[in-house]
């Protein structure tokens, strides 16, 4: 049902499958159920009149309001008394309670029976610079540049300052876009070049050639903008369209890589205009500052980045977290080599940093009797003030932010990790905190759920409990015999290395797995039965981006894994209404 070459989805099987087509259709064939239906409203409530004083001919002024139905002031029958209850008031109250539950009640169905529609987007997957470049024939007589790979989106991460509307996506040429959500099917943004006037006297730059300075010169760049021939669509089915549908919107563009390495890593930190960014192949993060000025921009470009981490990370960054300590908030940063470090994330500065001991782990396959192991860590995940690492060999490394802190000294070895296990046969390829645990509770004890995913298309669940009496993390369950109680431990179903997890954070009862064998799979978290699954990606899947607006951070999952696409699962639609009351009950376990 979704975009061309894209998902089209079937609500009653609940499985989504690719129509594997290389041109845009005229008319996209979909199913399912009117996302533009009007919203309901309120009934009109009476209006309520309200007497401030006296106008100039010695009568009093009448305001009404529309709020309220009784009457405050004024002589007459209508007198307010306090003691009659404000029916008005209290039904709005129900209504309007009712209908959040009622939207709570389609969310749980939708994502427990795969039920969802999807819109999306396409980012040019050629540079309109760089392929004029490479059509010039050189005067030297040499070859002409080779026209570049196709490019595709590598990341998407939610813009977590703007209230579930808005997104950043980092492509394969090292491009970073920020793209406001929209509502309509299907928008394309092709790469065209275009030129900016840059004062060289203050790195100012304007687009209009009467207001440069005599001082600028001109520079070219590749800019995505929105297809001219195209007004934001819509499905061509039978669903009534009450209003146009809001577009999608590129806000700003930049280039976060000269090299045009493929974005691996993208952390905006909340309530502030920041932005870190890493690329795939180097240590390097950078540090952007983005505000709204920038998406209101005529030049849609950001400013220059701040590089961090010159000679701390030697290899490629493969996890980029924030932390908080004491109240601070701490940037956290691990490379496949096993250098940790820990920045200020507010200036930038280096706080700490280590490197994990290979005796911690065991030598990867391949690498025994080697000193200079070259990768070490897979991938990484925080929860408040525990760090978790998924290793090569397959062992999970547990740490504490402040035993990382404490430590006597800074660049040399890590201290001990707090826990250590071994979660697969192959390495840890992916790794997510899912929220409090159940063991432990009303002892001394706590835990924490933990996910992990294998290069062997395993994905596990385990609970880390930890005690203020007791230094170490213990992982449960530690034997294949033993069970954690109304959870289950094993999930099978991928083929292929784990690229993702998300998981619900306890508000829904399951999460989600993404694997380079292109599918997405929702869990059963109690069972360990899969659900349902998306199918037809490419191996370059690796975003499972929850996004969603006002108290709702679930509404929306947003994926790469579709080359130049990028694809928005909205689930708070699908459930007609009349479906809705019969299902106003929690989630069973059958």
């Amino acid at each position: 049902m979704f975009l061309p070459s894209l998902l089209v989805l079937v609500p009653s099987t609940a499985t989504a499958f690719i129509a594997r087509q290389h041109t845009v259709p005229t008319t996209l064939p979909r199913t399912g159920r009117n996302l533009n239906a009007a919203t309901p409203k309120f009934s009109p409530t009476k209006s309520c009149l309200f007497q401030t004083g006296n106008d100039n001919n010695g009568e009093e002024e009448e305001i009404f309001f529309d709020d309220f139905d009784f009457v405050i002031g004024g002589s007459g029958s209508n007198d307010y008394n306090a003691n009659i209850p404000d029916t008005s008031l209290q039904e709005r109250i129900q209504a309007s309670q009712q209908e959040e539950l009622k939207r709570e009640t389609k969310l749980l169905q939708n994502w427990k029976t795969g039920d969802w529609y999807v819109r999306g987007f396409s980012l040019d997957p050629a540079d309109a610079l760089s392929e004029e470049q490479s059509s010039f024939q050189p005067q030297d007589g040499s070859q002409p540049q080779e026209t570049n790979s196709p490019i595709y989106v590598s990341k998407v991460v939610p813009d977590i300052n703007s209230q579930g509307t808005r997104i950043w996506v980092g492509r394969s040429n090292g491009s970073l876009v920020w793209v406001q959500l929209g509502q309509e099917y299907l928008a394309h943004f092709q790469s065209k070049i275009t030129g900016t006037f840059i004062d060289d006297a203050d790195n100012t730059g304007t687009n209009n050639d009467e207001d440069a300075p005599s001082s600028a010169s001109a520079r070219f760049q590749s800019k995505l903008v929105r297809e001219s021939s195209q007004s934001p669509s819509t499905p061509n089915d039978d669903r009534p369209v009450t209003t146009p549908a809001a577009p999608f919107q590129v806000l700003a563009q930049c280039s976060a890589n000269q090299g045009e390495s493929a974005i691996s890593n993208i952390l905006p930190v909340p309530e502030e205009d920041l932005i870190f960014i890493t690329c795939r192949g180097n240590g390097q993060i950078q540090q952007w500052h983005i505000s709204e000025e920038d998406a209101e921009s005529d030049t849609q470009a950001l400013s220059s980045p701040v590089p961090l981490s010159e000679g701390i990370h030697n290899d490629e960054i493969v996890a980029l977290k924030l932390i908080y300590y004491q109240n601070a908030p701490l940037l956290f940063s691990v490379s496949c080599d096993g250098s940790l470090a820990i920045w200020d994330a507010q200036n930038g500065d280096l706080v700490y940093h280590c490197k994990v001991n290979v005796d911690d782990i065991g030598n990867p396959e391949g690498d025994q009797g080697n000193d200079t192991v070259t990768q070490v860590i897979h991938c990484a995940d925080v929860n408040e003030d525990q760090i978790f690492l998924g290793t090569t060999t397959g062992f999970v490394l547990g740490y504490l932010v402040s035993d990382l802190l404490n430590s006597a000294s800074s660049g040399g070895a890590c201290p001990l990790p707090r826990g250590k296990f071994k979660a697969d046969d192959g390495g840890v390829t992916a790794i997510a905190c899912g929220g409090p645990g159940s063991l432990g509770r009303g002892q001394d004890t706590s835990s924490v759920v933990l996910i992990t995913g294998g290069a062997n298309g395993l994905v596990k669940q385990w609970e880390i409990l930890t005690s203020p009496s007791s230094p170490r993390m213990e992982s449960w369950p530690k034997l294949a015999n033993q069970r954690l109680p109304k959870k289950a431990h094993i999930f099978e179903g991928h083929y292929g290395p784990i690229t993702a997890l998300e998981t619900m954070g306890g508000r829904r009862p399951q999460f989600l797995s993404a694997s380079q064998d292109g599918t997405i799979r929702a869990w059963d978290v109690a069972k360990g039965k899969e659900q349902y699954k998306m199918e037809g990606f490419t191996t370059d899947l690796s975003s499972l981006c929850l996004q969603g607006a006002e108290d709702y951070d679930d509404d929306l999952l947003i994926t790469n894994g579709m080359n130049q696409y990028v694809c928005v699962h909205d689930f708070s639609a699908g459930m007609p209404e009349e479906s809705i009351d019969d299902f106003l009950e929690p989630w069973d376990d059958q």
